[in-house]
């Protein structure tokens, strides 16, 4: 992740369960280019834009049109905590696999 060198990439909205739509952006975790051309981004973002928007991912999709998906960019890097973890504990770990990684 941390050497990715495209325009700009975020989360799709799609298999992270507190979101309710699929299709969309999650802005948790973003890169972008250091140009001009996202600036807008910003400097658009006034506050009568903020009267009508409500989430920083909603004005993502608003102005920024196919964005890089780090689910497509980098399958299995970044993932959803509630995929893996339940009430603190890894799904698909065994009480003893625990036991035995913290001795």
């Amino acid at each position: 992740v941390a050497s990715y060198r495209g325009p700009f990439a975020l989360l799709a909205t799609d298999g992270i369960a507190c979101e309710l739509a699929q299709g969309g952006y999650n802005s948790s975790v973003m890169a972008w280019e250091a140009s001009a051309f996202y600036r807008p981004i910003y400097t658009r973002l006034s506050p009568a834009a903020l009267k009508y928007v409500h989430r920083f991912d909603h004005w993502l999709e608003m102005n920024v049109a196919g964005a890089e998906l780090w689910q497509q960019v980098a399958p299995g890097r970044i993932l959803d905590y509630t995929t893996g973890f339940r009430g603190g504990v890894c799904l698909g770990c065994s009480a003893k696999e625990d036991v035995d990684d913290n001795e």
